[in-house]
This record gives C-alpha cells, sequence and structure tokens, in this order.
C-alpha cells in the first residue's frame, strides 16, 4: 500500500511542496517499489487493455468488385479478435470498437490488373460515407493497384467502421486475396 507524507483537511491553504511530495511517493511506488515479488498472487489485477484490444480480420478469396458501385469488402478470416470486434458469420465487412478509445486503424485492398478506369477506397464510420480516411488511384495495365490506409481515430464505445471499395472499369473486378 501507498502511505502518503502529507494528508490534507477542507479549507486548508496546501503547498507545492506537499503535493508534489504526495506526487513523488505515488510516481516512486508505481515506477520502482511494485514489482512481481511484492504482489499477492491472489490479487486481481488485470493487464492493460491498451494492448490488449485488437483485432486483425481478412478475406482469404477474391471478391468482385461491380463497376460503379460503392462495395463494402467483406472478412471470412481472422488472425486474432481480443474483444469481439468482428463476426466471420454476420456483418462481415464490420469492424466494431466494443471498447470506446484511440485506435490505430489500418486497411489495404489490392485490385486485380485493370487497364482503365480509376478506384477507390475509404473507411467509412458507421454505415455512412464520412470517411475517415481516403485512397484513390488511376487503374494501370499489369500488377494490381494496392489502396494501403491508416488513420488514428477516437472511436466511441459501439461505433464501427467498414472498408468501402469502388471502380470504374466498365465491367467487375476482383480484390485479391488477403
Amino acid at each position: 500500500s501507498i502511505t502518503l507524507p502529507n494528508t490534507f483537511s477542507a479549507n486548508t491553504t496546501i503547498l507545492s511542496a506537499e503535493v508534489n511530495s504526495n506526487f513523488t511517493t505515488i510516481y516512486n511506488d508505481y515506477n520502482t517499489n511494485i514489482t512481481n515479488v511484492n504482489v499477492s498472487a491472489t490479487a486481481n489485477i488485470s493487464r492493460s487493455k491498451l494492448a490488449d484490444i485488437s483485432c486483425l480480420a481478412y478475406n482469404n478469396a477474391t471478391q468482385s468488385i461491380p463497376s460503379v458501385t460503392e462495395t463494402i469488402v467483406t472478412f471470412n478470416s481472422e488472425e486474432y479478435d481480443t474483444d469481439n470486434m468482428h463476426s466471420i458469420v454476420s456483418n462481415t465487412g464490420r469492424i466494431t470498437f466494443t471498447t470506446a478509445g484511440k485506435y490505430i486503424v489500418q486497411g489495404r485492398v489490392i485490385f486485380a490488373a485493370g487497364v482503365t478506369g480509376s478506384q477507390f477506397c475509404f473507411m467509412g464510420l458507421n454505415g455512412t460515407s464520412a470517411a475517415i480516411d481516403y485512397h484513390r488511384l488511376t487503374a494501370s495495365a499489369g500488377s494490381g493497384q494496392s489502396h494501403p490506409m491508416g488513420v488514428i481515430y477516437e472511436f466511441a464505445a459501439a461505433d464501427y467502421i467498414n472498408l468501402v471499395v469502388w471502380q470504374n472499369s466498365g465491367a467487375g473486378l476482383n480484390l485479391n486475396a488477403g
């Protein structure tokens, strides 16, 4: 336990030295005195959620994207999902933030090689076209077009994003698996 050197009563003047002394005691206990050795084996101390909340969803098959139609990218597989953020059964195109906070969100799509038109993708918030990140390329012959995106964004609990793509090649164009 932490014993503070100063306690304060209502309607008394608090000196900065007293506050600093309390802060220093707490800081030192947190950073040096609390170790695995002096924490009881039965203590209920949970690890920081910051490192534990994450999700990696992907599609292991191609997905056909019709020409001139905004289409939500679906994810039929997961590498991991520590906070029930994604389902491979329903709403497979959503990542739902079950815990409010700031997140680093990354996405990438790779269109199959196309010779005409443009392609774009965006991360839409809560089923709208409100883009929190956006990427556009002009199609070219040869290898497929990669659209990487990434953003730091603060989400409320129950907010969700979709990765939305669009292309205008005149015919369906596949997204590559992965």
